[in-house]
């Protein structure tokens, strides 16, 4: 901001002689301007003019780049001058810079999923092979048993047969704090879990079987029924697709959850588009969540930033108990669809549709931001009011 000060004085000037030559009244001021003096043999006499200002002053702000000051001045008395100087200083240049930082897009699934490049893979054999600590640079050719009770990563894997979470069906500790990353796998079970992350997994070539079915588990214990909990689960950067073709009445989904507590599911691709149309009569969903497989219903569920391609009857069926969101997703069907009709009701969120809802129905699901093939959508919803939405929505 370029400041301009205009100061306003009046300028006194006194200055009389007397015999002998000198003067009576004159001034001590530098910046006295005096005129020539003049004597008439007797008396010499001296005229100065000198600038008082006075205490006030006017204060305007503008935007120009230079900088202005008006001095006027005043001389009263007998004789009256005013002297006008205007004086352009150059003012500084300021320049304000906003940063503002723009987080990089997520990465596509479809092109950074599954084993990095650079790894070389150490083939096993031994099929099932259980781990229980991390491990990476491995193929596979059989299944995969994920035990152990401590956190770890098993990264740059890839699994020929199934990939299966559990620990002794939670007699000896549950499976807790695991990381799949950067894998390729067919297919994945989970029996329980406190901690299971699915990141930047390749997942894909299903034949006969859900590509993921992530449940709680339910079993007779020594003395009553137990319940093994499936808790705390991430799935995100992944692709699902590649389904082969079904030979026997199983059915099938990229994604089929039951008794989950807890999950954020985000920026993933789920492609179930069926190589041809027997298989077709076996996808039930796309994305299902089942109600109380066993005794949990599914609760807190976070999806977003995701793509659903093509489904069954439903392109996904999303039905958590809990404070859960849905939003900024992209539901889409193609020709290769021939059960999904393309309206909103085949997105299912609604208790409605379901004949296991807990009492009351499931309630709302907050939801903003979702398209059905390119069209913003709203889907039916549960009960009551939905939840306020979770910061991830506002992305």
């Amino acid at each position: 901001m370029r400041r301009v000060l205009i100061a306003v004085g009046v300028v006194v000037a006194a200055a009389t002689a007397y015999a002998g030559y000198a003067v009576a009244s004159s001034s001590s001021d530098p910046a006295a301007m005096c005129d020539p003096p003049s004597y008439d043999g007797t008396n010499l006499t001296l005229h100065c003019v000198v600038p008082q200002v006075t205490n006030t002053a006017t204060v305007t702000q503008t935007d120009t780049a230079t900088e202005t000051a008006t001095v006027t001045a005043t001389e009263t008395q007998t004789q009256t001058e005013t002297a006008t100087v205007t004086q352009t200083v150059p003012g500084p240049t300021i320049t304000q810079t906003a940063t503002v930082t723009v987080p990089p897009p997520p990465p596509d699934p479809r092109t950074t999923a599954g084993v990095q490049p650079g790894h070389t893979l150490t083939t096993i054999t031994t099929s099932p092979y259980v781990v229980t600590g991390p491990i990476s640079d491995k193929h596979f050719t059989g299944d995969l048993y994920v035990a152990g009770t401590g956190g770890y990563t098993i990264s740059n894997v890839q699994v020929d047969g199934t990939v299966i979470v559990a620990n002794d069906y939670g007699h000896n500790g549950y499976v807790s704090d695991v990381t799949l990353s950067h894998v390729d796998l067919r297919v994945l079970n989970t029996i329980g879990f406190i901690g299971l992350t699915i990141d930047a997994a390749n997942i894909h070539g299903a034949v006969n079987a859900a590509m993921t079915q992530i449940f709680d588990y339910s079993v007779n214990g020594p003395h009553t029924r137990e319940t093994i909990p499936a808790r705390h689960l991430t799935i995100s950067n992944s692709w699902f697709h590649g389904l082969g073709s079904f030979t026997n009445a199983a059915h099938t989904e990229t994604v089929h959850t039951s008794g989950v507590q807890g999950a954020r599911i985000f920026n993933n691709y789920f492609d179930i588009t069926a190589p041809d149309s027997n298989t077709v009569n076996h996808v039930s969903a796309n994305f299902f969540e089942e109600p109380q497989l066993y005794q949990t219903y599914d609760q807190d569920f976070l999806i977003y930033g995701n793509t659903f391609v093509n489904g069954g009857y439903y392109l996904a069926s999303i039905e958590p108990t809990g404070a859960s969101a849905v939003c900024n997703n992209r539901f889409e069907s193609t020709a290769a669809d021939p059960l999904f009709d393309g309206t909103p009701e085949r997105v299912n969120m609604d208790p409605k549709l379901s004949s296991r809802a807990p009492t009351g129905g499931f309630p709302a699901v907050y939801q903003s931001g979702n398209t059905l093939n390119g069209q913003p959508v709203v889907f039916a919803t549960g009960a009551g009011s939905p939840p306020a939405a979770p910061p991830e929505c506002a992305q």
